[in-house]
């Protein structure tokens, strides 16, 4: 008899154990879940934050090409006139005071900085995320680094030049918003001034390059933002 009151009680204490075994994994299971839960919520929301960053930056170089375009179109204008030594148009005048001018399109970088310092191990899809730091750390990254470098060219050298050719000048219906205007000192001057032609054509040269730099960061912005949206869909 006292065999089987042992046998019982060993039976139940073995039952006991295994139900106190299983609410532990169940509830590190719920607290799994629950972590796991919350980390998908934070990169939610985090891929989120990089894909707004990336429709501004995006927004903000289209405005730069645009404004790469026109400039573009002043230089090549001022070489037809001066190559072909056409007659004096007043409509020059905008382009000799802007055609040096370089945009600076803003890049929002702190979304993923603070991505970056929270762990980009957040961003779960490794090809994605790959592919966010590509954007971020070299495309991005470039092209501030060439905008930097064309600021430098712009002091060291096509400044001097241009002081010593034009005179800035602010007509009646000016504002700060628009392109500016300057006149030639002499004009006809122009048309046998190699050094100021040379400078002309490479800045030409330089402009093709941005815009096209442009044009594949836009691309680029525009697909990585759909590969995003595509990956929040998932969650």
């Amino acid at each position: 008899m006292e065999t089987g009151k042992t046998g019982k009680y060993f039976k139940y204490a073995i039952g006991e154990i295994v139900l106190v075994v299983i609410g532990i994994l169940i509830a590190l299971s719920i607290n799994n879940w629950n972590e796991d839960n919350k980390l998908s919520k934070q990169e939610v929301i985090k891929l989120k934050e990089i894909a707004h960053s990336l429709k501004q930056t995006k927004e903000n170089i289209q405005e730069a090409r645009i404004d790469d375009i026109r400039w573009m179109h002043y230089n090549e204008t001022i070489l037809d006139y001066i190559e072909n030594k056409k007659p004096y148009d007043p409509q020059l005048e905008v382009c000799f005071g802007s055609y040096f001018w370089f945009s600076r399109p803003e890049i929002e970088f702190s979304t993923f900085e603070q991505l970056k310092s929270t762990g980009l191990d957040l961003i779960s899809n490794d090809s994605l995320r790959k592919e966010i730091v590509k954007i971020f750390e070299k495309r991005f990254q470039l092209l501030h680094t060439e905008n930097n470098q064309w600021n430098i060219a712009f002091i060291n050298t096509t400044l001097p030049i241009h002081i010593k050719l034009f005179r800035k000048i602010f007509p009646e219906s000016w504002s700060p918003s628009d392109d500016e205007y300057a006149l030639p000192i002499n004009y006809t001057e122009l048309f046998d001034n190699d050094e100021y032609k040379n400078l002309l054509a490479e800045t030409i040269a330089l402009r093709k390059f941005e815009i096209s730099y442009y044009e594949i960061a836009i691309k680029e912005c525009e697909s990585l933002v759909i590969a995003i949206e595509n990956e929040i869909s998932h969650f």
